[in-house]
């Protein structure tokens, strides 16, 4: 059996009723409806409800085609996982619904910069790519540290948005973090500190120590370059 559908509770359209207005003008202004639906896992089976490439995802939207808005259908939809929805915090329900809502842009008439329309006078949309994506192999970051394509991504993000995340991160370690089989090593985000040497990337299946002062020492970094730069 698939998955199975419901209809969203208030609770989520108010909470996306409020993000909207807050983050999404856009949507707001050219009065955008938006379906949301909870997707619920077959029970047979424990799969999660929503999977792309083989992954677990927490929310998948979508816009709504001329025909099913014709039928009465929203102008986009968002589907979230309804199991995981009722796991989550507060902070976590408004964090995957803002995400989700990120993804549609209103389009624009290019000359007046006025809302365009369809036949139906609902407002067109497009679906807006997250800011980075790129996939990931822990082996191969592992066996070809810098060389690889996964560690030249993650340094461009640190290098081009760590402000943004690296506050978030600084007090959510522990003091140490040993994993056993994890390849990536934080020191490959950055030149490692003064008082600690450069070493090559671990073997497959060893145990390495992320020490969280690393990540403290590249939020201050980054703070302190931000209040340069204002």
């Amino acid at each position: 059996m698939p998955a199975t559908f419901a209809k969203a509770s208030e609770e989520v359209e108010s909470l996306g009723k409020a993000l909207a207005i807050n983050y999404h003008l856009d949507l707001e202004s050219a009065r955008v409806k938006i379906d949301y639906v909870f997707a619920f896992r077959d029970p047979e089976t424990e799969e999660p409800a929503l999977m792309q490439k083989g992954h677990r995802v927490l929310g998948v939207p979508s816009i709504v085609n001329l025909k099913n808005r014709a039928k009465g259908m929203g102008d986009c939809e968002v589907v979230l996982d309804g199991d995981a929805w009722n796991d989550m915090t507060e902070d976590q329900r408004k964090a995957i619904l803002d995400h989700e809502l990120e993804h549609f842009e209103v389009k624009r008439e290019k000359k007046t910069g006025d809302f365009l329309f369809d036949d139906l006078m609902r407002p067109l949309l497009r679906l807006r790519n997250h800011d980075r994506e790129f996939g990931f192999f822990d082996n191969i970051a592992s066996r070809h540290g810098n060389g690889s394509f996964e560690i030249q991504g993650l340094r461009k993000m640190f290098s081009e948005a760590g402000g943004a995340y690296l506050p978030h991160l600084r007090n959510q370690l522990p003091d140490s973090m040993t994993a056993k089989g994890q390849s990536v090593r934080v020191y490959a985000l950055s030149d490692p500190p003064k008082d600690e040497p450069a070493e090559d990337p671990p073997d497959e299946g060893a145990t390495v120590t992320v020490k969280r002062g690393l990540l403290s020492k590249l939020a201050e970094k980054h703070a302190a370059q931000e209040k340069h730069d204002q």
